[in-house]
């Protein structure tokens, strides 16, 4: 087999076209350049803060010192909140148990003060009853005394009624009068007359 070459054998042109292509790749690398500038006082600023600032960071065996440490600590307040909290169950419990017996000493008290007062005011209805008892007896003594003293007025009425009845009334007087003033006044007139 005959050696054949792979390559072209004729050079190539050459490309007009890549002159514009370099010329506005170096012009970009102007303005690369020109903002690296820029950054490097900022990129000095954030490694010097990072130097300054790294070595107070905690490395990652410090933080799972840390987690094990915080485990640690909220198992142990878990267990402290566990004890509190069968603690507080026991204190309310307890206050339960002590307000229930406080209510019922004073449920039991105050039925002794109600049936006390229910006798007193029993015994106070009786002493009212018997009171009123006794005003109806002295109300019915007046009743009667009134009505003897209004038949003793009856009869006195009856027997002045009867006195004067006997007796002139006014009306008969002033006429008995009125005749004897005209019978001296016609025995004036008939001696005068008679004179």
């Amino acid at each position: 087999m005959p050696d054949t070459p792979i390559a072209d054998p004729a050079p190539p042109s050459y490309d007009a076209q890549m002159e514009a292509r370099v010329s506005r790749l170096e012009t970009d690398m102007g303005d690369v350049r020109s903002m690296l500038g820029q950054m490097m006082p900022m990129l000095v600023r954030v490694e010097s803060m990072l130097t300054s600032t790294l070595p107070h960071l905690a490395t990652k065996a410090e933080m799972a010192d840390l987690r094990v440490e915080m485990h640690a600590e909220l198992g142990h307040m878990r267990s402290e909140i566990g004890g509190l909290r069968g603690e507080m169950h026991r204190e309310i419990g307890e206050l339960r148990g002590e307000m229930h017996r406080e209510i019922t000493d004073l449920r039991g008290e105050m039925n002794r003060e109600i049936g006390k007062i229910h006798v007193e005011f029993g015994d106070l209805r009786g002493e009212m009853s018997r009171e009123i008892g006794k005003i109806h007896v002295e109300f019915g003594d007046l009743r009667g005394e009134v009505n003897r003293e209004i038949g003793s007025i009856r009869g006195e009425i009856g027997s002045l009624r009867a006195d004067l009845a006997d007796k002139p009334g006014k009306v008969y007087l002033w006429g008995v009068l009125t005749a004897m003033v005209a019978a001296y006044a016609a025995g004036l007139a008939a001696l005068a007359v008679l004179k």
